[in-house]
């Protein structure tokens, strides 16, 4: 096989990956936060909740003089240019065609500014935050040339294992949790001002049956979602239809729009890693 088409057979393929699907839903919530940011620069400023001058204090490796000339691009107001870089690189994973070199660098840049994100500031980070950069760094390392198949399945199924195990432990933590178990912990939730909602929260309040129920749905659902790879074609789309769902529901009543799409970009890889699963089964069989 030549060079060229060894080449052209690792563009067909990775065109149409479930890297390609899952880094451009999960871009779309690095779009939104990125936004987000931009909206509100004055967050960043030196006397305000996210000061670099106090976030800088966090690290020794931030004191170095060796250091000082690159985390110039952290203080404010230069830090908004990176901002608006992930904006842009985002909008590159997004839209660039799939087998273009200007998604290829948009997704490494992003990934890139990502991680610089992390050092900038941690306060407000959450899981949303680490499940993309695990999605738009392995869609970046799958991207480059030499990738074999073989290591694009394992960068798949460390997707998966990430995305699986994240539901599992959520939905193990809730059953031993007693206020999971009795329901208490919704109205602790719906609450508060950060990711209440008081509609939902005077519906439930009133109607304990139904925090009790939602509770629990949540937590099985959660617990059960490693089936997703080991069950047939049908049930396994309810169970990712459930969890998007669930992901719905966050962003609508607690605010979390975000996890809705880095979750959501892990689905193609969960898909494609049971369709493997399977396919080796039935050959075992055979």
């Amino acid at each position: 096989m030549t060079a060229t088409t060894s080449q052209a057979s690792h563009e067909v393929h990775f065109g149409h990956s479930p890297f390609t699907k899952g880094s451009r839903l999960a871009a779309i919530g690095s779009l939104l936060g990125a936004l987000e940011e931009l909206s509100r620069p004055a967050d960043m400023a030196d006397r305000h909740l996210f000061a670099w001058p106090i976030r800088r204090t966090a690290l020794r490796a931030f004191g170095k003089k060796r250091a000082q000339p690159l985390l110039r691009c952290f203080e404010h107001p230069r830090y908004q240019v990176l901002v608006a870089t992930r904006a842009v690189a985002a909008l590159g994973v997004i839209a660039a065609p799939s087998r273009s070199r200007i998604r290829a660098a948009s997704s490494c840049v992003l990934t890139a500014l990502l991680l610089a994100k992390s050092y900038r500031g941690n306060y407000g980070s959450d899981g949303s935050d680490q499940m993309s950069m695990i999605v738009h760094t392995t869609s970046a390392v799958a991207q480059l040339p030499g990738i074999s198949p073989a290591q694009r399945t394992a960068l798949e199924s460390f997707v998966t294992f990430q995305s699986v195990l994240s539901y599992f432990v959520a939905g193990s933590a809730k059953v031993l949790s007693t206020s999971w178990r009795d329901g208490s912990a919704i109205d602790g939730i719906f609450r508060t001002q950060t990711y209440g909602d008081e509609w939902l929260y005077r519906f439930v309040s009133a109607r304990p049956w139904a925090k009790k129920t939602l509770a629990w749905s949540v937590t099985l659902a959660e617990t059960a979602f490693p089936l997703v790879l080991v069950l047939p074609h049908g049930p396994r789309q309810c169970l990712i239809l459930l969890a998007a769902g669930f992901h719905v529901g966050n962003a609508r009543f607690m605010g979390l729009n975000r996890f809705f799409w880095a979750f959501l970009g892990t689905y193609p890889l969960v898909v494609s890693t049971a369709r493997k699963i399977k396919a080796i089964d039935r050959g075992n069989k055979e």
